[in-house]
């Protein structure tokens, strides 16, 4: 009887103990349901509490970690590569680039101009030159020395300031020059791929030859009132022609200019560019056209086309 007893006692005491159990067990049963995102008690060993930590652990894990980071270590996030410029229109900051190119430029010296100086008539002379260029630039500025080969040429009459016509000269130019200079030049940008560009520079030139500045005694054409290079001492011989033009003695036929462009020489010159623009169609190539002065007052127009590294 004792046993039996005992039995039932012990029954009872484990239906009372499971009870809460089951009714927790059941209460989240419901509310998950039910949909409620309220919190389930955590139970241990359990399938759901264990489902549950995978879950927020794969949430909360960035992208592309290892090991380190499951360790509790510090991950740091993984930066991008940086934007290759090497075949874009945009230039970088700081950066310098650098590069090689030919050039071209035309110059015009009006008779007009030279008639600023001490001189009564001169003949207008047209420039013409071709060279190597390098170029050093960054941030929108460029450093440019070059190096060219030019000529100078024209032909004309020429009278100094209080000579008689009886004394005019007839000129032909055709100077060769060494020029070698520097070019500092900043731009704005327009675009990637068109800049508006500015500056000034200074070149010398020097003198290649020493029989391209000809100098011959000119006379006025009775007929025409042109002037003319005298044929030699006393030629031609026309009807009413002052004999004081070609004269016989002390005139000069053919002869070169030694003056102050005696050889050899050298001029410096400064030029400034308010006027460029800057093109650069593909990454590496660049091309420049402008309008420029070379003091005072001689008008330039120049052509740059280069390679960028």
């Amino acid at each position: 009887m004792m046993k039996a007893t005992l039995h039932v006692f012990a029954i009872v005491c484990a239906a009372l103990l499971a009870a809460p159990q089951a009714a927790l067990a059941q209460d989240e049963d419901d509310a998950w349901l039910a949909g409620d995102e309220g919190e389930a008690a955590p139970q241990e060993g359990g399938a759901v509490g264990a489902a549950a930590t995978d879950a927020s652990a794969e949430e909360s894990k960035p992208e592309g970690v290892d090991e380190a980071w499951l360790e509790g270590k510090e991950v740091k996030e993984v930066e991008g590569p940086e934007e290759d410029t090497t075949y874009t229109l945009k230039e970088l900051p700081k950066k310098w680039y650098y590069g090689l190119g030919a050039r071209m430029h035309y110059l015009l010296i009006p008779g007009g101009v030279i008639e600023l100086f001490p001189v009564e008539r001169a003949p207008t002379v047209q420039g013409y030159s071709a060279g190597i260029e390098a170029v050093f630039r960054r941030d929108g500025l460029s450093i440019v020395p070059h190096i060219s080969f030019g000529q100078l040429k024209g032909k004309g009459a020429f009278q100094e300031d209080g000579d008689p016509d009886t004394d005019i000269e007839w000129w032909v130019n055709d100077l060769k020059l060494l020029i070698i200079g520097v070019e500092f030049y900043g731009s704005v940008k327009i675009k990637d791929w068109v800049q508006y560009y500015y500056g000034a520079g200074i070149s010398f030139f020097f003198r290649l030859g020493d029989d391209d500045m000809v100098r011959t005694e000119a006379y006025r054409d009775p007929s025409s009132g042109k002037l003319k290079p005298c044929e030699g001492p006393g030629l031609p011989a026309l009807p009413g022609l002052d004999p004081q033009f070609c004269e016989t003695t002390g005139g000069h036929y053919g002869n070169n200019w030694k003056g102050w462009a005696a050889d050899p020489f050298y001029v410096p010159y400064i030029n400034v560019t308010p006027l460029g623009f800057r093109f650069k169609p593909i990454p590496n190539l660049y091309i420049n056209v402008d309008a420029s002065l070379v003091l005072p007052l001689l008008p330039r127009f120049g052509m740059r086309v280069g390679y960028l590294f």
